[in-house]
């Protein structure tokens, strides 16, 4: 495991370390085991109820499989006795079986959204019930079509036993017990395959063959009774849990409200929220009336949602490998059982074996055993070799260690068929193709126990139901289909709500979600809509005035697929000698403000390039004209060409590319070695869902359409207190601006706020091992809303891994040569995003001395424009190759800090270093050199908007008056450490000074307010950043209230970036420039809160060693034997 390649992959949970004296809640009940997913405190989960409650509904589902595999197969049994009375050839009835098949192939996807949409028991009573009417018919039928349709209708029935049972098992139990469970369930398929078979063979022989399926009809009608009462619905949507909480079982699999990452589905409306804790107080548990209740879920249907489920596995099963490869190892193994039931009946009948009815049906002892000792193998034995492992990896568990038990029924299963097959046509005698078949039941057993537990610990449960709901829900309301979805979204309470439930002082607030949508083309109607998801009802609905929301990616595509066939596009391409449209690209950006359309349409501008070849790089061929079009009409406005003195400028042909296959032979991967990144005994970091520890670090991680990662309740433990402080509620980048420094036309509209604009979950990229993360990772995916409703995966969104970071402290006492030094570790968590052509790499990082730090290391592609041969780059821009022009830019972020330093009520304090104002010589400073640090408090929100001074090395400190460090008596706090904080350069009543007023100022401090989140306003796109525009408010507007934001709850935007004036190092592509802001304790704890952390000698250091020790060695050998 110590392996720089290793990967903690999707599903990967924490299931403890093996030491039996851990206890809590959220372990079983050994106290050796911790529980995932985390049970909430209703006992109306079904992770919660009784054992007695989860076995009672889950042999009820057993049974029913059984009696499906029955049915299905027990038929092989009568094909004599039935062939014999009826004429029936024996094609016709293995047409027959193959007919129960692809009833059962086309069932799973016409009717496994039923399970979603209505639950589990409405549609586990219309398929016993219709096995029933099934098993009646199959006793009195009399021709072939009869015969054929009702093998059709049972396999039909049949397939919801095996669109159900898995979700079963997740509703009801936990990661290190689904194996075990599953294996249960292949018992019961394996009985019903081949057990079933010994008495429907003496009921052959003694009541003849149509009273086998009679009795099918009574046993089907018994469990019919038994789902009425005694099966209880397990489907559970935690509508009433808060933002962050683990949805209650991962696989409801497409179903549950809350999952993955925050539900990293919703633009962010509010503060993002921890988990409940478990001692809150307990919702009433259901009756056994409310319990046994069949139509509960029936609110949910739509033919929307259940053709959305119908389709949706075609594409999972394309794009998850865990889907695809349970679905191929299953499909097979079906293929096999098929095999041996229907050739067994025909060729155990003939000579040289002639068995009898009952003789057919004993055969089946052979498989049978072999499939009970793979159940057994690949259930119980596989949940306890996962447990083991984990054990073994300081309690990491990922779903890909159940398949390391898939060897031995591997080889098995195929040797056990060659035996069978080889044997019959030998006329080996019977005893030989028994033990073949019992080898085959074997794996027939095991394998499907394993990969079906292997893709319910691996499947992600999205957040896709959710945004389904809201989206049908809101396309009831308006009575129409013609929506645009730019967003869906979370609408959590308010904070003073939230404050009160989770104090128990008052009731839990209903689930909202939040979305905004657009109708109409040419004058596109704008709507924020709130739905309260606990009544399933939308509360409001609010059309806006002269404002546009984010453009999404589908919005972005538009551009260059209808530009590319414009004529107007076309002629200008022509002019300049391109006439192959394929090899020009567009890179859409919001246009700013364009007053030739104000707010009547939703606008793009269009940058374009040249690309010689699929992998060229664009940027160094770039045209010289814009094109505007509009988003909702998909119609190009306008093709704006820039002339120069009446010319026309050429495409710079010159090549400038850096992909490998341009480079060849020119790397020297000779001139470094590797490095391999080894943690042996596991990370240091466990995750719960989706919060985490880490070194005494606490907090939740979230994920978001517009703001990408989201930190939330970060809290710290202080090791001389021995208690848990809070520092921050919630973390986030809100906005950046780039603002492009050349007046000439078209860079004056280039202004993009990436956040606001476009959305920088959106942009977000799926990271790669070893390339954009590097050691022993821990990724988490992104679920995404699309513009019809639907949702996106973004794999590996999030990256998760420590580094070391240098050192932590270090002393040598010069008079003893006694050296103290310790090595300190950062926790990484980060994301990269692609804003068409920057790339931003966000890395939030937390250090053992309690120090958070924002690192943003911009990379990429410089925004080219082609020079006319009478232009000169300068003084606004650098001609960066041949021809190509790279404009002066900037960029600025907003990084918004919600503290809650040790308590609620905050002050920010500013901080200056100045010279003491006592003269030389005086009593005070004799002799000058006193200098302090002058502290001056924000009062109101117009105090709160400051910037920084290089001259006194400013600083703020978010301190906490209420709470004093014992030692200093000073107030506990955090100071804000901002050195890398540019002005915005853009002059005042500018276009980009108005739009981007956040940039102004290097911070801003408010009075926290529910639903005030971004600085530029939450409608970016087109904004005219007019102050006290109703529908679209900015840090501006909040500031002019001049509210009090002393001793309060308070919130920071802290503005910091880089001016970048374009280097002909940056081209082709920029080698990656950091840029930061740090939060750092400053009289929050009694002393150096990392004093826990073992000194480097204590510490075993395997790995490090001297750069040429074998050099050295050889020359001190050379030198002994001279000697």
């Amino acid at each position: 495991m110590a392996d720089s390649s290793w990967e903690l992959p999707p599903g990967t949970v924490y299931l403890g370390n093996g030491h039996s004296d851990i206890s809590g809640s959220d372990r079983d009940v050994n106290g050796r085991v911790f529980l995932h997913p985390q049970p909430s405190n209703d006992p109306n989960e079904p992770l919660n109820w009784p054992i007695h409650e989860k076995a009672a509904n889950f042999s009820v589902a057993c049974l029913f499989t059984l009696m499906v595999f029955a049915t299905l197969d027990i038929g092989t049994v009568t094909w004599n006795a039935m062939g014999s009375e009826l004429g029936f050839e024996p094609d016709f009835l293995n047409a027959s079986y193959a007919a129960a098949l692809a009833g059962l192939a086309v069932g799973c996807v016409l009717f496994a959204p039923a399970a979603l949409v209505f639950g589990r028991k409405p549609v586990y009573l219309c398929a016993t019930l219709t096995m029933v009417l099934v098993n009646v018919g199959q006793a009195i039928f009399k021709t072939k079509a009869q015969y054929i349709v009702l093998q059709v209708l049972a396999g039909l029935a049949g397939s919801i036993n095996d669109t159900i049972i898995q979700i079963s098992i997740s509703d009801l139990f936990f990661v290190h017990q689904r194996a075990t469970l599953t294996g249960i369930y292949t018992t019961m398929v394996v009985i019903g395959t081949y057990l079933s078979m010994i008495p429907a063979g003496y009921i052959v022989m003694n009541q003849g063959w149509r009273w086998v399926w009679w009795w099918c009809a009574i046993l089907n009608s018994v469990i019919l009774i038994l789902f009425l009462f005694a099966y209880g619905e397990t489907r559970y949507r935690k509508s009433e849990c808060f933002i962050g909480e683990e949805p209650s079982t991962p696989a409801a699999v497409l179903e549950d409200i809350e999952k993955k990452i925050d539900t990293a589905t919703l633009c962010p409306d509010a503060q993002q929220r921890i988990p409940i804790p478990s001692e809150q107080r307990t919702p009433t548990r259901k009756t056994y009336i409310q319990r046994m209740t069949i139509f509960g879920s029936f609110s949910d249907f739509s033919v929307h949602s259940y053709w959305q489920h119908m389709w949706r596995p075609f594409i999972l099963f394309f794009r998850i490998p865990a889907v695809a490869f349970t679905a191929i190892e299953y499909s097979f193994i079906l293929c096999w059982v098929a095999v041996l039931a229907t050739t067994q009946p025909i060729l155990f009948a003939q000579p040289p074996y002639n068995f009898s009815s009952i003789g057919v049906g004993n055969i089946n002892v052979a498989p049978f055993i072999g499939a009970m000792a793979g159940s057994a193998y690949g259930g119980p034995l596989n949940d306890l070799y996962v447990v083991f492992i984990a054990w073994r990896r300081e309690g990491i568990y990922h779903p890909e260690t159940r398949l390391h038990m898939l060897i031995i029924p591997m080889l098995l299963m195929p040797l056990g068929l060659f035996l069978y097959g080889i044997s019959i046509a030998k006329s080996q005698p019977w005893i030989v193709p028994l033990i073949g078949s019992g080898l085959a039941g074997f794996g027939i057993g095991a394998v499907p126990a394993i990969t079906l537990s292997y893709f319910a610990d691996s499947y992600h449960p999205l957040s896709i139901e959710e945004i389904h709901l809201v989206a049908n829900l809101i396309r009831q309301h308006a009575a129409s289909d013609r929506l645009k979805f730019n967003c869906i979204t979370l609408h959590e309470p308010t904070k003073a709500e939230y404050t009160a439930f989770r104090s128990h002082a008052g009731p839990r607030p209903d689930r909202r979600a939040f979305a905004i949508v657009i109708q109409g083309k040419h004058s596109p109607q704008v709507s924020e809509v709130v739905v309260n998801l606990t009544s399933r009802q939308v509360e409001s609905w609010k059309d806006l005035a002269n404002v546009m929301p984010t453009l999404t990616l589908d919005d972005l595509d538009v551009t260059e697929q209808i530009a590319r066939k414009d004529p107007r596009v076309i002629e200008v391409c022509r002019e300049i000698g391109i006439t192959d449209m394929s090899k020009v690209y567009f890179d859409a950006w919001a246009i700013g403000i364009d007053e030739r359309w104000g707010f009547e349409r939703r606008l793009q501008q269009a940058l374009p390039y040249y690309r010689s070849s699929r992998y060229d790089n664009q940027y160094a061929h770039p045209l010289d004209f814009t094109v505007v079009t509009d988003t909702e009409a998909q119609e190009i406005l306008s093709v704006d060409v820039r002339r120069v003195n009446g010319e026309r400028t050429a495409v710079p042909r010159d090549e400038h590319n850096y992909l490998p296959q341009f480079i060849g032979n020119s790397y020297r991967p000779e001139r470094l070695k590797p490095i391999d990144i080894t943690q042996p005994q596991g990370v240091s970091f466990r995750m719960n869902g989706n919060e985490i520890d880490w070194a005494g670090f606490k907090m939740h991680i979230g994920f978001n359409y517009r703001e990408g990662l989201v930190l939330s309740d970060i809290r710290a433990h202080d090791p001389y207190e021995e208690r848990e402080r809070m520092l921050f509620n919630r973390i986030s980048v809100v906005e950046m601006v780039v603002p492009y420094g050349c007046p000439k036309p078209p860079h004056h509209k280039k202004h993009a706020f990436d956040v606001g604009e476009y959305g920088s979950g959106l942009m977000t990229n799926s990271l790669k091992l070893g390339c954009d993360c590097k050691g022993a990772i821990h990724y988490l995916d992104a679920v995404l809303p699309t513009a019809t409703g639907e949702a996106s995966i973004i794999e590996n969104a999030v990256c998760i891994h420590e580094e070391d970071n240098g050192l932590l402290y270090k002393h040598t006492d010069f008079r003893d040569g006694n050296v103290i030094s310790a090595r300190d570790r950062k926790l990484v968590i980060s994301q990269i995003i692609t804003a068409a052509n920057y790339e931003y790499a966000f890395y939030h990082t937390f250090t053992l001395d309690g120090t958070y730090k924002l690192e943003i290391k911009l990379t990429g592609m410089l925004n080219t424009y082609p020079l006319h041969p009478s232009e000169q780059a300068a003084p606004y821009g650098t001609e960066v190759a041949r021809g190509i022009d790279a404009q002066n830019h900037q960029h600025i972020f907003s990084l918004r800090v919600d503290p809650e330093i040790d308590g609620p009520t905050n002050t920010v304090v500013q901080s200056d270093a100045v010279p003491s104002e006592e003269p030389v010589g005086s009593e005070a400073n004799p002799y000058g050199n006193g200098f302090y640090a002058k502290k001056t408090p924000l009062r109101t929100a117009k105090e709160g908007a400051t910037n920084y001074c290089h001259e006194t090395s400013r600083t703020w400190d978010i301190a906490n008056p209420n709470r004093l460090n014992p030692v200093s008596k000073k107030p506990v706090s955090y100071k804000i450490l901002n050195n890398n904080c540019p002005p915005l350069l853009a002059k005042p009543g500018s276009t980009v000074y108005n739009r981007a007023a956040f940039a102004r100022k290097s911070l801003w401090v408010l009075p926290y307010r529910d639903y005030e989140l971004f600085p530029a306003g939450r409608y970016v796109c087109q904004s005219t950043g007019e102050e006290g525009h109703p529908d679209n408010e900015t840090v501006v507007d909040w500031m002019n209230r001049d509210e009090g934001i002393e001793n309060t709850d308070i919130v920071c935007y802290v503005q910091f970036g880089l001016t970048h004036f374009p280097r002909t190092e940056d081209f082709p592509i920029m080698p990656a420039e950091p840029v930061s802001v740090m939060l750092r304790a400053a009289n929050f704890w009694q002393k150096n809160p990392a004093l826990w952390v073992p000194a480097s000698d204590l510490v075993r250091d395997v790995s490090s060693r001297d750069a040429f020790e074998k050099v050295v060695d050889a020359g001190r050998r050379l030198q002994n034997a001279k000697l």
